[in-house]
C-alpha cells in the first residue's frame, strides 16, 4: 500500500467517526416532554368572569352570577352553563410538548399576537391571577396555536378550536326567545304601518280572516307562514331588561297579539256537580320597536328582557298586509284552456247571441 493510499485510509476512519458522532450522540436542544400548560395558573371552580373578543371585533362578556352564569354583555340574560362549562372543561387538560416556536416575529403569522389573532381570552378567578391567552391559526378542525400572553412561545394544542371560544351572543344563550306550542294557536292579530290582521281558528281547525274583501279566499300558505313565524322567534342577541326611548317599544312599529287555548279548571256544569276543563284563550304579545343596524328591538310580554331580532324575522311581521293574506276566488263559469289559463265562453264571431243561436 502507497503512502497515498494510507493517507486516503484515514481520512476515510476520520469521517466515518464524525458521522457516527453525529448519529449517535444526542442534539443540542433535546425535544420537551409533553406537560399541562396551564397547570398551577388555572382552577375551574374559582373563575367568575370569561372575556372573550375575536378578530372582526365581535366580543362577549360572561359571569357568574348565583348559582348559575350570565350574559353581562347581554344584560345579564341567563346563559347556557353547558357552553361555559365545555369550554372550562377543556383548558385543564391541554398539553404541548416543544413550542412550534419562540420567536415574536412569528406571532402575527400564527394569529397570536396582540394585535393579530383568533381569539383573546381573559379569566378571571378568585385568588389568582387573572388567565389570559391568545388562541390562533388551526391546521384542523380540533387543534389550534395557543400563547400565553406575556410569554413569546407559541405551542400547538389538540381538542381545542377557536369556535369553542365563539364571540355571538347565540353561542353562549338560547336562541330561542318565544316559543309557543303552533296547534293550541286559536287566534293571531297583527297591528303595523300596513293596518290590521286578525286570524281566527274556527271549528274543524279551519281558519278565517276577519273583513276578508269581497271576491278573494283566505290564503292558506300564508296563515301556514304566519304561524311559523309566531310560533318560534329566534333572537339575535340580548339587550337587558331596561326599558329606554330609543328602543321605540313605547310605541311599537307593530304589534303581534297571539291567542291560545288554554285549560282551566274550577267552572262548574250547571247539570254536573264535577268540575270541568274549559278551554279559555290566553295572550302572548310581542311588540317590535326601532330599528337598530341590521336588527329591530323587540320585547315579549312573557320575559323581561328586551332583545335584539333579525330584520327578516322583524319584517316578517312589520311589512305584513292584509292583501297578503288574500287571493282572488274564481268566479262561476270559469274554465281552464290550454296551459291552465281562465276563460270563459265567448259568442261565435257574427252571431248576437250564445254560440249556434240566432239573434
Amino acid at each position: 500500500m502507497t503512502r497515498l493510499n494510507r493517507w486516503l485510509l484515514g481520512l476515510l476512519l476520520v469521517q466515518l467517526v464524525a458521522l457516527c458522532a453525529v448519529w449517535l450522540l444526542p442534539s443540542g436542544s433535546p425535544a420537551e416532554k409533553p406537560r399541562k400548560l396551564l397547570e398551577g395558573k388555572l382552577d375551574v371552580a374559582a373563575v367568575t368572569r370569561i372575556r372573550i373578543a375575536g378578530n372582526d371585533g365581535k366580543s362577549v362578556e360572561l359571569k357568574k352570577k348565583d348559582a348559575g352564569w350570565v350574559l353581562a354583555s347581554g344584560g345579564d340574560y341567563p346563559a347556557l352553563g353547558n357552553k361555559v362549562s365545555e369550554l372550562l372543561g377543556k383548558l385543564p387538560g391541554l398539553v404541548a410538548g416543544s413550542p412550534v416556536t419562540g420567536k415574536p416575529d412569528h406571532h402575527r403569522a400564527l394569529e397570536v399576537a396582540a394585535d393579530t389573532f383568533q381569539r383573546e381570552v381573559r379569566i378571571e378567578q378568585t385568588g389568582k391571577p387573572e388567565l389570559h391567552f391568545y388562541l390562533g391559526s388551526s391546521s384542523g378542525l380540533k387543534d389550534v396555536h395557543f400563547r400565553l400572553a406575556g410569554e413569546n412561545a407559541v405551542y400547538m394544542v389538540k381538542d381545542l378550536s377557536a369556535w369553542d371560544a365563539g364571540t355571538a351572543p347565540t353561542d353562549w344563550v338560547s336562541a330561542e326567545y318565544l316559543k309557543v306550542e303552533r296547534d293550541a294557536i286559536v287566534g293571531l292579530t297583527i297591528q303595523n304601518a300596513e293596518g290590521q290582521i286578525e286570524l281566527s281558528k274556527g271549528e274543524g281547525g279551519k281558519w278565517a280572516l276577519t273583513d276578508l274583501a269581497e271576491g278573494t279566499k283566505l290564503k292558506d300558505s300564508e296563515v301556514e307562514s304566519l304561524l311559523g313565524a309566531v310560533s318560534a322567534v329566534s333572537l339575535q342577541e340580548p339587550v337587558g331588561t331596561k326599558l329606554e326611548a330609543a328602543q321605540g317599544l313605547e310605541k311599537p312599529a307593530a304589534t303581534v297579539t297571539i291567542l291560545i287555548k288554554a285549560e282551566k279548571k274550577g267552572e262548574a256544569k250547571a247539570d254536573k256537580n264535577e268540575d270541568k276543563p274549559v278551554a279559555v284563550p290566553a295572550a302572548k304579545r310581542l311588540f317590535i320597536g326601532a330599528k337598530a343596524g341590521d336588527a329591530y328591538f323587540a320585547k315579549s310580554e312573557t320575559s323581561p328582557y328586551v332583545v335584539k331580532l333579525s330584520s327578516w324575522t322583524a319584517e316578517t311581521f312589520l311589512k305584513k298586509r292584509k292583501a297578503d293574506l288574500e287571493e282572488k276566488e274564481k268566479k262561476e263559469g270559469e274554465t281552464k284552456g290550454e296551459g291552465g289559463a281562465e276563460h270563459q265562453a265567448e259568442p261565435v264571431p257574427g252571431l248576437g247571441g250564445p254560440a249556434g243561436v240566432e239573434p
